[in-house]
């Protein structure tokens, strides 16, 4: 069962918001308020669409801990911490959870200070970050462990990289205590036609 839905789904389907960094300006002027370091406190990946003539609702949540760390032209995920990331496909009574591990770098670009969009340049990333699931319902079954920086520097379509904490792009808010990063796909996984929703909360580490 895990392998049909995994192979449906494409295993990393979930998406994710995006960081970056920028130029801090001219000499003695603050940073932008989104570089630093940040933990993740919340988590909510949500995708809706079809899958097999039904409808399917897949969640991702959990992942607390996860550090990223936003430079000027820089970013960094660090899974080290990372608590497990729960995950409910949605179909058929099927979910398990994800446990990362590692970390991985990329460039980024940023605009705003406060609110705007950040972006990966995904042909930079580079680690050794990699994702476990192991399948929990209707029965327990270990999944597969993958790379989660790999696919993201060869994605043809970088805007179509689905993990849920590789995060890629989006628009944010920043505070001098919190960040808040979202994002909106759509597309077609594995015979998975859905529109997805992912929001990231980090507080200022």
């Amino acid at each position: 069962m895990f392998r049909a839905v995994a192979m449906a789904f494409g295993m990393a389907v979930a998406g994710v918001a995006a960081v970056g960094g920028g130029a801090a300006g001219a000499a003695g002027a603050a940073a932008p308020c989104a570089i630093g370091t940040w933990t993740m406190t919340w988590q909510s990946v949500v995708f809706e669409g079809t899958f097999e003539d039904k409808r399917v609702t897949t969640t991702h949540g959990g992942s607390t801990g996860t550090r990223l760390i936003i430079g000027p032209k820089t970013m960094k995920l660090d899974f080290s911490k990372s608590t497990k990331q729960n995950i409910s496909f949605g179909y058929d009574g099927t979910g398990g959870f994800e446990i990362y591990r590692g970390s991985f770098t990329a460039g980024l670009m940023r605009t705003g200070n406060t609110k705007g969009k950040l972006t990966v340049v995904n042909k930079t990333a580079k680690g050794d970050a990699t994702a476990s699931y192991t399948q929990e319902t209707p029965e327990r079954a270990e999944g597969i462990t993958y790379d989660v920086d790999e696919p993201l520097r060869t994605a043809v379509k970088p805007s179509r990289y689905w993990d849920s904490l590789a995060i890629t792009r989006g628009d944010y808010t920043c505070s001098k205590k919190t960040l808040k990063i979202t994002r909106s796909t759509s597309g077609d996984s594995g015979g998975f036609v859905h529109t997805g929703t992912f929001d990231y909360t980090f507080t200022r580490a």
